[in-house]
């Protein structure tokens, strides 16, 4: 939204090739780890996890059948992992690659649906408030899929996969960040000391939410799927609204541990490796979880530095076609860019680099 405030448009291709560079070496340093795990099987060498001759075989837990090798590959890739899922077939070994799916669809869309917003009502504030409509629209629509599974009988129990796995079912959670970042953008911010008190008071309340249903949600229940899942999103988003407005708050300065910076961090590639090790190693001991967790760390660190952290520096010169000239920023912006992992502004002395995870400082380039 600042792109199109400043320049009057938005660069669709500098955009979607900054996704891929944040998303993709990852991937493909996974499936090729993948590739030598079932080589191994083939050859007999690891006697657990899904070989590339493996024949498709019915999971014992559910109704999903594997999905042979290398069309498994290739729905990864596509990505449409998660209709993979829809139609009970699934690849195991990235069988997380579902909401990687889910993910690139809502980038593959969004931005679409975005400057089709600006061209037709111009003015931001207005964007801004369609979009933020959008949320309670899509969960009137979930509930409505989940009534309607229920009573025609698609499915068994509302709380299943169906709607789990679905992209229109998830959109409520993805907009309501999108509506936060656009109201950051119009600068729908609160101020005054009594409005941010009010926000850290629910960003608390936001996170005690999180905690809660951490603990609590088990994947059965229906009003998981129902309101649990828009109710996580909202937490968040003002959890992440306070930090914008207060960096300096308790809250800023607990988020802002160095441990927890480096999870955030290296959080994709954990995402990507402990699914893939955990299907290769056979039985849930100690030992066994040990050397699972051992291993996803090892491999998350090295993709990060050889492969992750090279396609950022490339990924950079994409940003430079988005940055903005200071005086273009909405109040509170110096602070928080919503679009990306960084955000680069020039001036006329230097480049300053704004770190996510120091909400209150800038660093120079």
């Amino acid at each position: 939204m600042q792109e199109y405030q400043t320049r009057g448009t938005i660069d669709l291709r500098a955009f979607w090739i900054r996704r891929l560079l944040r998303l993709v070496p990852a991937l493909l340093v996974i499936l090729l780890v993948l590739l030598v795990l079932g080589l191994l099987v083939d050859g007999r060498v690891l006697d657990h996890g899904q070989g590339i001759s493996t024949p498709p075989e019915q999971n014992p837990n559910s109704r999903q059948i594997s999905m042979p090798y290398w069309p498994g590959i290739m729905v990864v890739l596509l990505p449409i992992s998660n209709f993979g899922i829809l139609g009970y077939q699934e690849f195991r070994p990235m069988l997380v690659a579902w909401s990687l799916a889910v993910e690139d669809q809502f980038y593959l869309v969004w931005p679409l649906v975005l400057l089709f917003l600006t061209i037709r009502c111009r003015a931001v504030k207005t964007v801004a408030l369609t979009v933020s409509l959008g949320v309670p629209v899509f969960l009137a629509w979930r509930l409505f899929l989940i009534h309607r599974g229920a009573e025609t009988g698609i499915v068994p129990n509302p709380a299943l996969p169906w709607i789990y796995y679905r992209t229109d079912g998830r959109a409520d959670q993805l907009l309501t960040g999108s509506a936060l970042g656009l109201a950051v953008a119009v600068g729908w911010v609160p101020s005054t000391k009594i409005a941010k008190r009010i926000v850290a008071g629910l960003a608390w309340a936001g996170a005690l939410v999180i905690l809660t249903l951490f603990v609590v949600a088990e994947q059965n229940y229906p009003w998981v799927y129902s309101v649990g899942f828009t109710m996580t999103a909202l937490a968040t988003a003002v959890v992440v609204l306070h930090i914008i407005i207060e960096p300096d708050a308790s809250m800023g300065r607990a988020l802002s541990w160095p441990v927890l910076v480096g999870i955030g961090q290296l959080s994709y590639g954990i995402y990507l490796w402990h699914w893939a090790l955990m299907t290769y190693t056979p039985g849930d001991s100690l030992t066994q979880s040990a050397a699972v967790v051992v291993l996803t760390a090892i491999g998350t660190m090295l993709s990060w530095r050889f492969v992750e952290q090279p396609a950022l520096r490339l990924k950079r010169r994409f940003e430079r076609r988005a940055d903005f000239p200071p005086a273009a920023m909405p109040s509170g912006l110096h602070q928080f860019h919503p679009a990306g992992p960084c955000y680069r502004v020039e001036t006329s002395c230097r480049c300053r680099e704004l770190l996510p995870w120091r909400w209150d400082s800038l660093r120079c380039c």
